[in-house]
């Protein structure tokens, strides 16, 4: 299959995708390396004469043109001029904060009149913070938590004020959205991308459910790259740290007629050894293996007229995340065929190593005391291969202005997890040692290959009226997803039945073979497939009562449906029989069945300016995230099959924004209130026969409240100052859940009211100072900073002690110099200094196989790195 590519000369070429793969990592780390260290090293190479730069505010600090983003007036966002001169980075007078401007209501407006909970990021502050990836951005915004998911480093765990989802699963949506330069990214999957050539990041708190719409019931996160500039221009960003992290990052702006079109292109390479490790094959896990290239092409056929055409391609191909096993405490209720094993005396005096139980695998995983260690004979796999085009099509007219944005993505995912650290039978018990042990491998491993793709239309159209005092905003949206399952979705160890059943077989300890005969979901392939369409029309306008006061109003209505259809696969031995295990169709396919879902989102503001310099707000908003099926579904648990309902958050919330000391002080706080109806949970269980199996249910509702308070200060020049503050109360009001008793078809009620929310913690912060030493002759401006982020302890599982994580606070800092060239900057950062153990994310199978899986943070990191713009 080919594809075409733009050469930096502005041609283009065809290439074939499949001699991409056949490169390899090596070659396409060697290349952008290569161009690296020339735009570094070349320091006369294209070098544009710069202007002297007039005095402005410390600690607004402009960035290298790699992270900046030009405006229509020729100044970017952050400082540095369109033409790719950057000035000294470092700027010198007291005036005050730096203003930043935002498009969280689809229009640009400052971030201090916009009355929404928001916290925008200039390409300066991710770079001061040390921001090389979009879950670092978790360490910037209160009530913010964005870490990679369980198992999985390529896959997104976003939660806004509690609202989210944990489960990267296609047939799940995410709760909260994550947009790029106004485009929606469906799935968890990519959802950690690198970020290069920033603009700016918003994150926009509470429900969205108006402009953004799709699946925002939490929350979105909107990046905005830089578009093409008429000048030429040029940047690299290399980065080198322990465990032998080599990262660059490289841009090159190319006019191709003035005024009319220009090309931008840029690099990203990441490679990195992992922090945890398996000790039984001697994998590395938790590294990082990445290749991007990004192309915008900008069009200009009329002056108000312009075409912006991009096209993306990433590679990730990496071991996934090291885990610790925690073993279920003997009091809590487990899988009853684990609970009879158990009090059968089966593995009494067995060697933990040489047979299948989850319990003695986590018992010998702990017994070392190594958190970032752990063994497993299964080889981990965390490929993520993706690629998008995108057409945003703006025209400028003089009541109002279109703009249309289309898009496609597709993610080819293929992965490899072992969810129960398997044993490998050796030696095996003497009163065991038949001849259904094929490999030696027992135990819950699951591998996944899919493929998702999108596609989405967005129509949009806004204007200004009745003299500048009524601004509207309306348009369409449309969506259409496929995920499409290669190998399979779940394939639970075929060896792990063979055991159950001829244990059922020889009668050890367990009634003689029955139902066991064919262990059911125990060993199984599961092949969903989904299909969404999505489809919304919506509109919002402002209005100024009068010059201080301020009402806007918004509706949206969203309809969706999903199709749905799997086919599972059950592996079985039969009364017995000696040989590898057969394959039956149980169940040939469970029928296509599909589900509509809608819903009515409005969202109504009143603001009211106290002063020039200060506003307050109460805004109402509903979010809305559709249901769907369980994508893990088992013929032998009935409850697994039903599908689940959308949910639906009624958030009310009152504002203050306010710029104090000659905007040397800047104050937002925000206080909210949520309804949290019909919330979806993942829920892992087993039946009495030993199927293990997943579904969704709906929590009946919910109550969340909280606070955020964000503070910046410049007290004097060079010295800023940031203080983020995040509280939040979630919890479940009614939550009426089963489980599995010992009886084929029993279940047992369980009232989880008052159960707090999972990955939530009562209270974070983030704290950051940082000071500039300006003209210090050769050295240039030198800069140190210093941030400290805290979150209160979380839970990973219900009403679970073993993935209960305590409190914990990590430490980072840089110190930069940049140099008197005004293009040149060299900093020694470090990440996480005191060293500090944390878990980030946590999966539950205590029902299932009596066991917990606990996911660390990243030890402590340390480098250098060089910026250099030209």
């Amino acid at each position: 299959m080919s594809s075409e590519v733009f050469r930096l000369d502005g041609t283009r070429s065809t290439r074939i995708r499949a001699g991409v793969g056949r490169l390899g990592f090596a070659s396409h780390r060697l290349a952008s390396s290569a161009l690296s260290a020339a735009l570094v090293a070349s320091f006369g190479w294209a070098q544009v004469s710069q202007a002297e730069e007039p005095a402005s505010e410390p600690g607004a600090a402009t960035a290298p043109a790699l992270d900046s983003v030009a405006d229509s007036d020729g100044t970017s966002s952050d400082g540095t001029n369109s033409d790719g001169a950057a000035p000294a980075r470092r700027k010198k007078s007291g005036a005050g904060i730096e203003e930043i401007t935002i498009t969280a209501r689809k229009r640009e407006e400052s971030l201090q009149d916009t009355p929404l909970s928001v916290s925008a990021f200039s390409a300066t502050d991710l770079i001061d913070a040390g921001v090389a990836r979009a879950d670092d951005i978790g360490r910037l915004a209160p009530n913010l938590s964005f870490e990679s998911s369980a198992g999985e480093q390529s896959s997104a765990r976003l939660t806004i004020r509690g609202v989210g989802n944990g489960d990267p699963i296609a047939t799940r949506d995410p709760g909260v959205g994550i947009y790029v330069d106004g485009v929606y990214l469906a799935r968890a999957q990519g959802g950690l991308l690198g970020l290069v050539d920033i603009e700016r990041v918003e994150v926009l708190r509470g429900p969205q459910g108006t402009l953004f719409g799709r699946n925002t019931v939490g929350g979105a996160v909107s990046i905005v790259t830089k578009k093409p500039s008429d000048e030429f221009e040029a940047a690299a960003r290399i980065r080198i740290g322990n465990f032998n992290l080599f990262e660059s990052r490289t841009m090159v702006n190319i006019p191709l007629i003035p005024e009319r079109a220009a090309m931008r292109v840029s690099f990203q390479t990441t490679s990195r050894d992992g922090y945890s490790k398996n000790r039984l094959n001697g994998q590395e896990t938790d590294d990082r293996r990445l290749l991007g290239a990004r192309v915008a092409l900008r069009l200009n056929p009329t002056d108000n007229v312009e075409v912006l055409l991009t096209g993306e391609q990433t590679r990730s191909h990496q071991a996934g995340r090291g885990a610790e096993c925690r073993a279920t405490p003997e009091n809590l209720p487990i899988a009853p065929l684990i609970q009879g094993f158990n009090a059968a005396g089966l593995f009494a005096g067995v060697d933990p190593g040489g047979v299948f139980t989850p319990q003695e695998n986590c018992i010998a995983n702990e017994a070392d005391d190594e958190e970032l260690d752990f063994t497993s004979p299964v080889k981990s796999k965390d490929n993520l291969d993706t690629f998008g085009l995108t057409s945003a099509i703006t025209w400028d007219l003089d009541a109002f202005t279109f703009k249309s944005t289309t898009a496609w993505r597709r993610q080819e995912v293929e992965s490899n997890q072992d969810f129960t650290f398997a044993s490998r039978v050796t030696p095996l018990p003497t009163n065991l040692a038949l001849p259904f042990f094929d490999d030696g491998l027992v135990g819950n491993v699951i591998n996944d290959k899919s493929q998702f793709d999108q596609v989405s239309q967005e129509l949009n159209i806004s204007g200004i009226g009745l003299d500048g005092r009524l601004q509207w905003t309306a348009g369409v949206f449309g969506f259409y997803e496929k995920s499409t399952p290669g190998l399979s979705r779940q394939n639970v160890g075929r060896n792990f039945c063979d055991f159950l059943t001829q244990l059922g077989d020889v009668g050890v300890g367990l009634a003689a073979a029955t139902a066991m005969d064919v262990c059911g979901g125990s060993s199984l392939q599961i092949l969903p497939r989904l299909t969404t369409f999505a489809l919304a029309g919506y509109g919002q306008a402002s209005y100024d009562l009068t010059e201080r006061l301020h009402l806007t109003a918004g509706l949206r209505y969203s309809a969706e449906r999903k199709d749905f259809s799997a086919k599972q696969r059950n592996f079985f031995r039969g009364n017995g029989a000696a040989g590898p295990a057969d394959t039956v169709d149980v169940l040939q396919n469970f029928g296509t069945t599909s589900e509509r879902f809608g819903k009515w989102t409005p969202l109504l503001t009143l603001a009211f300016d106290t002063s020039e310099e200060s506003m307050i707000y109460a805004t109402y908003s509903r979010g809305f995230k559709s249901g769907g099926f369980n994508g893990r579904p088992n013929a032998n648990v009935p409850a697994s099959l039903l599908p689940f309902e959308q949910e639906i958050l009624d958030n009310y919330e009152i504002g203050l924004k306010a710029s104090w000391l000659d905007n040397r002080l800047i104050t937002n706080i925000s206080m909210f209130y949520g309804i949290y109806d019909d919330i979806q949970q993942t829920i892992l269980s087993s039946s009495p026969m030993g199927d293990f199996a997943s579904r969704v249910a709906n929590a009946g509702e919910a109550v969340i409240r909280g606070a955020e308070v964000e503070l910046r200060a410049v007290p004097v020049p060079g010295l800023d100052l940031s203080v983020g503050l995040g509280f939040t109360d979630a919890e479940y009001r009614e939550f009426d859940d089963v489980v599995e008793g010992t009886m084929p078809g029993e279940t047992i009620p369980i009232n989880r009211r008052n159960e707090e929310f999972f990955n939530t913690p009562s209270f974070s912060a983030t704290l950051s100072a940082s000071y500039t030493l300006f003209d210090l002759g050769p050295l240039g401006d030198v800069t140190t900073r210093v941030n400290w982020y805290h979150q209160d302890e979380v839970n990973f599982g219900p009403a679970s002690d073993t993935l209960e994580v305590g409190k914990y606070g990590l430490l980072g800092g840089q110190l930069t110099m940049a140099l008197p060239d005004g293009v040149t900057e060299i900093s020694i950062f470090g990440e996480n200094l005191l060293d500090r153990r944390y878990v980030n994310s946590g999966i539950n199978f205590e029902r299932g196989f009596a066991s917990s899986f606990a996911y660390f943070g990243a030890p402590r990191m340390y480098g250098i790195e060089i910026r250099r713009s030209f």
